[in-house]
């Protein structure tokens, strides 16, 4: 990870990490525009407004009630996993406990037999 002021000299030149680049282009874009060089390549106060108002109404951000309700969904997949994980450790030890019995069963039946 860059250090945060490697991060701000970059964009000041134009360069934004590989990775923010990847997951927010469009936020990244408008960054570079709002530190341009040029003052008159940078968005007016009103553009910048309603980018971030078509982001912020764009299904794919991330908000905070999204991420949490993302959160939850993914508690309750757990909780049900961990629930199934437990079911089938108890079917398991059964399983191993029934195998033994019957291991022994086999093994006294034998020996009766001979």
């Amino acid at each position: 990870m860059m250090e945060r002021s490697q991060v701000l000299t970059g964009v000041r030149h134009g360069v934004v990490p590989q990775v923010a680049l990847q997951r927010f282009p469009s936020e990244m874009a408008l960054v570079l525009r709002m530190t341009a060089t040029d003052p008159s390549e940078r968005p007016s106060t009103s553009e910048i407004i309603q980018q971030i108002s078509t982001l912020a109404a764009t299904p794919e951000t991330v908000t905070v009630r999204s991420a949490l309700e993302d959160l939850r969904d993914l508690q309750a997949k757990l909780a049900i996993a961990v629930h199934q994980l437990r079911d089938r450790s108890q079917a398991a030890q059964q399983l191993e406990l029934l195998v033994s019995e019957l291991q022994d069963k086999v093994q006294t039946v034998g020996i009766a037999l001979a």
